[in-house]
Formats: structure tokens, sequence, C-alpha cells
């Protein structure tokens, strides 16, 4: 019997000292859609037609759009041909470990993120952001993730669109806490100054700022109908910068490994059994002899 039971706890003792790590797991994912713009006349006794242009560093005019009446609205132009120089700029991680990947795409209107972290040790992102740069037919990072635009006098310029972040993690408490296991995704659009066309001059403006979604560890946060928008009271035109993007980030460090719950139940039993058998083995004759 005693035999068995040592046999028993041995074969616990291996089972439990395996320890298969916990299936460590970032996720996070980030989108921009249904984009639209509308423009406004702000004085409509001026003889001005409120209209709005994608331009490069106030240089030709990649599309323009003017409205019917007192409201023109369009889907965002993200997708041109490369000759126009507004175009949309893709980072994601290639090569991604079994179980991980990373993914971003771009349509006329929306701009969506992608990563997975599935190994220890594995760090992967994804971004997509809508720039204004010369692109001459190889891929290059601009020096600022933005387009500009030019709004002509007495003109508000409004950004209608959806956003989503959503992020989640599958590891220890004290791999989150440590930073060891992490996800984060944004995305999220703004307008950001107002300057001459004519002399470069900073111009006064009224806007709404940022507007997007945000999301880290375990989170989700979802909008619709969010909007961003600018108004030109100058009785000039002027250049506006419009900054979009959606990022989606993950990263696992290489951590030990942590145990299941049931191995560890698994290793505690052997523990015990061994105790046990301590306990249960014959005395020797000195033993005898002492009690």
């Amino acid at each position: 019997m005693t035999r068995h039971l040592a046999k028993l706890s041995l074969t616990l003792l291996i089972a439990g000292s395996a320890m298969p790590s916990f299936a460590l797991q970032a996720s996070a994912s980030a989108s921009i859609a249904n984009i639209s713009f509308s423009v406004f006349d702000l004085d409509a006794n001026d003889g001005i037609q409120p209209s709005f242009a994608f331009v490069v560093n106030a240089g030709p005019i990649a599309e323009a759009y003017y409205p019917s009446g007192s409201v023109a609205s369009a889907v965002f132009p993200l997708v041109v041909a490369s000759s126009t120089q507004v175009f949309a700029q893709i980072q994601a991680n290639s090569t991604p470990s079994a179980g991980s990947m990373s993914s971003a795409s771009v349509n006329a209107t929306s701009l969506h993120a992608d990563a997975v972290a599935a190994q220890p040790g594995d760090t992967r992102n994804a971004t997509a952001v809508v720039s204004a740069g010369q692109n001459n037919g190889s891929f290059q990072t601009p020096i600022f993730s933005r387009l500009l635009l030019v709004l002509s006098p007495q003109t508000r310029l409004e950004m209608t669109f959806d956003a989503s972040a959503s992020t989640s993690l599958d590891c220890s408490a004290a791999d989150q806490s440590s930073n060891s296991c992490s996800s984060s995704a944004f995305g999220y659009a703004q307008f950001n100054g107002a300057y001459s066309l004519a002399t470069g001059q900073l111009l006064s403006f009224f806007g709404s700022g940022y507007a997007g979604a945000t999301a880290a560890g375990n989170a989700t946060q979802s909008f619709s109908g969010l909007q961003v928008w600018l108004s030109n009271t100058n009785p000039e035109a002027a250049i506006v910068s419009l900054y979009t993007s959606v990022a989606a980030n993950t990263f696992l460090a290489q951590t030990a490994q942590v145990p299941e719950p049931f191995m560890w139940s698994l290793f505690c039993l052997g523990i015990s059994t061994l105790g046990i058998l301590r306990g249960c083995r014959p005395k020797s004759i000195d033993e005898a002899t002492r009690s």
C-alpha cells in the first residue's frame, strides 16, 4: 500500500511540476468608420461660396468640394491616385509568430487596425493614418500624420464619424500590474490650427478639438455620430490641419510561465501525499525504544 502511495505522489509531483503555461494573449482593435464632411456658410450675404479642398503644403488641390446650397456633404477621399499627394499610410508588423497577427486597412470612409500578441516576448502593432505628403510610388513616413485643407472665408467645416476601440488581456494580474502584458487602442480625429493661405500667418478660429475612442487592458469604447469641426471666421481663406488616426498595440514580455490552477492542485496534492506517507511509515527500533 505504501509503495502504491509513493508512486502516486511521485506521479502527481511530476504532473504538477510540468506546469504548462497559461494561455497568454493580448489583443487590440480600433476603427473609425462612416466618415463624412459638411460645410456651412457663416455669412450668406458676403457673396462667397463656401468650399473646402485637400491640398499639400498649400500646393496643388487634390480634390475640392463645393456645395450646391448652404450645406455640402462628401465622403473622405482616403484612397486616391498616387499622383494626388493625398494618400493613406498603413503600418503593420510582418511575419508574426504563431497565434499572433497585426493588420491595418483603409477604404473610402474608414480606417481599421488589429493586433494580437499570443507568444511571450511578442509585440504587435498596427497603425492606419491619412497623411498629406509627397507619394512618389514608394512607401514613406510623412513628418506629420495629417491632412491639409483650404477652407473658404466665413465657412464652418464639420467631420462626422463613428469610432470604436477594444482591448483584452489574458494574462496574470501580476503581469498586468508590472506592464509585462499590455494592450491599447485608439481612434481619433482633430482639427488643429488655421493659417492664412495668402501669408501663412496664424489666424483666429473656433474649433471643437479632439474626439474619438480609447481603450486599454480589458475595455471597450464605442461611439456613433462623433463630430469635430472648425470655423474660419476670417475674411480670407485658411489652411487647416486635420489629424485622423487609428492604432492597435499589444505587448507580452518574456515572463515566467504561469501555472494553470489545476496544475497547482496536482502539485499540492503530491506534497500532501508525501506528508501522509511520512506519517504512516513504520517506526524504526530506536524510535520504538524512545517511545
